[in-house]
């Protein structure tokens, strides 16, 4: 977690403009500068005692942190739908979600006994190729 650190000495409150660092979106969500302003500053000082590299490695660290870390994402069709939806290719699982992003069914590939692709469908993405599919899926076909 991180602990707040004391506040560095070169930069202020009023040096920092929070649409500079922050969506507007997100400023009118909030609806305090002020507070945003803090916050910079406290993200800051948590990074100013760090060397380059540990600052990049923190900032991967987070990153891989993320839910929707290393998904790979393609639009598809199932078998007996009428609408696109979405295919998530992760490291372990295969995932099946709606155009917005949610996850509608999950599949392990430790629990996966067999599964079947159909490459003879007319309409077939030609971006996703066979050997692509084999190194996303780690050869479960």
């Amino acid at each position: 977690m991180q602990q707040p650190a004391p506040q560095p000495s070169s930069l202020h409150q009023r040096d920092i403009v929070a649409e500079d660092f922050v969506a507007i979106r997100h400023i009118k969500k909030l609806k305090s500068r002020q507070a945003i302003s803090e916050r910079i500053l406290e993200a800051h000082a948590n990074v100013t005692n760090l060397s380059l590299l540990e600052a990049k490695l923190s900032y991967i660290r987070a990153w891989q942190a993320l839910p929707e870390f290393g998904i790979s994402y393609f639009v598809v069709r199932f078998r007996g739908q009428k609408k696109d939806e979405l295919l998530g290719i992760a490291f372990n699982r295969m995932m099946r979600m709606s155009l917005a992003g949610d996850a509608l069914k999950t599949w392990r590939f430790n629990t996966m006994k067999t599964w079947k692709v159909n490459w003879e469908v007319k309409e077939r993405n030609e971006s996703l190729n066979e050997d692509l599919f084999y190194k996303l899926t780690g050869g479960w076909v």
